[in-house]
């Protein structure tokens, strides 16, 4: 009987572990401050920086009629509709604040661009809520482009954890029963 007992709490206890959920990074419903940051000057879009990221291009920004971004789930895309080059000075480029990336702990961005120049040390992130693309010096053309992936871990959810949790509690009390 106890061993019958033990294999049953073993495979309960590995569909536990099997099952247990995550979440996904996702900016969905966070309202994101889009700006443009200029020589310390932080310059709003045209209508509202304050912008809901929903899925699709229905929360697309206009930035002074040079660039366009694109809020995703986990992505941030930027298309430019200018052509010519960022001024120098001490940062020239789109800075985006507010976000939380619920369900997941960001471990870094994976940036595509056809941006002549673009190194990953012109990205910083603060490790919360504030990320800055510097862009000054760079040209661009009508084709060029921007697109910012988000690499996360993701977070068990509660749910999963809890179930877990209980699932350990009475394999004690009946581990503490049986003595």
């Amino acid at each position: 009987m106890w061993n019958k007992f033990k294999m049953l709490l073993a495979v309960l206890v590995l569909s536990l572990f099997g099952n247990i959920n995550t979440s996904n990074a996702t900016l969905i419903g966070d309202t994101v401050v889009l700006e443009h940051y200029y020589n310390g000057t932080y310059l709003t879009a045209y209508g509202t920086n304050n912008v809901v990221v929903t899925e699709g291009a229905s929360d697309l920004v206009s930035m002074y009629k040079v660039y366009t971004v694109d809020m995703e789930a986990d992505a941030i895309l930027v298309d430019f509709t200018y052509t010519g080059s960022w001024a120098s000075g001490t940062s020239n480029g789109l800075h985006i604040t507010s976000f939380d990336w619920a369900g997941s702990d960001i471990t870094g961005f994976t940036v595509d661009t056809n941006f002549a120049g673009w190194d990953d040390s012109r990205l910083t992130y603060n490790g919360s809520d504030t990320l800055v693309f510097n862009w000054q010096g760079l040209a661009m053309t009508t084709d060029t482009y921007f697109n910012a992936g988000i690499n996360s871990v993701s977070v068990p959810e509660a749910s999963s954890l809890a179930l877990l949790s209980l699932g350990l509690i009475l394999l004690g009390f009946r581990k503490l029963k049986r003595r």
